[in-house]
């Protein structure tokens, strides 16, 4: 009897919508079948059960239901894929990426994502369609000395290194048992720069959000350094007092 093994597959749809204009059924399920294949041609021991999550076709706007099983970004600033991460950590044997926007995924984001892998989990970075089979980038991406996206954020690199390390020849990555403590400098250093280019758009709310998402998931000790300076900051009107309250607020 073969072992069980979950795969989460992101920025896939399992099935085209309706009222799509991709919503050529041939094109999604050739891709489905293909990703599958590759799957199971690295884990033929293993019965795959997978779990596709996307909002579908239209990536920036609200969910399209049906197209997957679970119609919503992989954002941790959203509450409910926070919520939804703490209920599967350790559930998943493998994450497949395909075609996903690499550049454009937050350094929290693949930090959650390592926490639904199990120990030895494997990261898959493809470029599965019907048009084309090339499913792993992985490797080359991390460990090309030339910068392969224009754009790409400097904390991209250096997290997914803290995250995942390489084994052998292997074509994915695999999770990091123990990410060291320099991951929360580098997610911090990332959430006070976005802080920092939010704060100068006219009109933009919740400033602070990815740096008080940060620092809503790490450990308990480092939270009580945050409390103890916020709390400091705040009751001597020092520095700025709304990140202060904001931090107070998430540590009570």
């Amino acid at each position: 009897m073969k072992v069980t093994m979950n795969i989460l597959v992101l920025c896939q749809r399992k099935k085209a919508s309706d009222d799509s204009a991709f919503s050529n059924k041939v094109i999604v399920d050739i891709t489905v079948k293909r990703i599958k294949n590759y799957m199971e041609s690295q884990v033929p021991d293993h019965k795959l059960i997978y779990t596709f999550m996307t909002p579908g076709v239209n990536m920036t706007g609200p969910g399209d239901p049906g197209v997957a099983d679970i119609s919503k970004r992989f954002e941790m600033s959203d509450p409910d894929v926070r919520s939804w991460v703490d209920r599967n950590i350790g559930h998943y044997g493998a994450l497949f990426l395909n075609t996903c926007p690499i550049p454009l995924i937050s350094p929290l984001d693949y930090y959650g994502m390592s926490k639904v892998l199990k120990t030895e989990g494997r990261f898959y970075i493809g470029r599965i369609s019907s048009r084309e089979d090339h499913p792993v980038d992985t490797v080359k991406l991390l460990y090309s000395k030339k910068k392969m996206y224009d754009g790409m954020s400097p904390y991209f690199l250096p997290t997914l290194r803290h995250l995942f390390y390489h084994k052998g020849g292997a074509p994915y990555l695999t999770k990091v048992t123990n990410p060291p403590e320099d991951l929360w400098v580098l997610l911090n250093k990332w959430a006070c720069e976005r802080a920092k280019s939010r704060r100068a758009v006219p009109g933009v709310r919740d400033v602070y959000e990815e740096l008080v998402n940060v620092i809503a998931m790490q450990p308990y000790y480092l939270q009580a350094i945050w409390k103890q300076v916020a709390e400091f900051v705040v009751k001597h009107n020092k520095g700025d007092t709304g990140l202060g309250n904001a931090i107070i607020e998430l540590i009570k």
